[in-house]
């Protein structure tokens, strides 16, 4: 239908309204881009959160297990000294030592 349109104004040399259908179609290709990039945006928005969201989440799973393993090793530690006392020696400096 445009088409058609431009073709009959080429042939009555009306510029003028060759201009308006080519600004018409420009504006129209244009606009559709910007809502193609505007989908777009959202679309990476959408994932944005989604990705900080797991993050926040593995940060979390990350801090309990830190945690746990904090707890696990305040007992190891607990029984090196035990075991360095029973053993004569004061500090566990002397064991670090020793193990180099």
């Amino acid at each position: 239908m445009i088409y058609s349109r431009l073709k009959i104004a080429i042939r009555m040399q009306n510029w003028f309204a060759v201009t308006i259908e080519i600004v018409v179609v420009v504006l129209g290709v244009v606009i559709g881009f910007q809502i193609t990039d505007w989908a777009a945006a959202r679309a990476d928005l959408a994932a944005e959160k989604s990705y900080l969201t797991q993050i926040s989440a593995d940060l979390l799973d990350t801090q309990r297990l830190q945690e746990m393993f904090d707890k696990d090793l305040a007992g190891s530690e607990h029984s090196a000294q035990l075991l360095l006392t029973v053993s004569g020696k004061s500090t566990p400096y002397q064991m670090t030592r020793f193990c180099i």
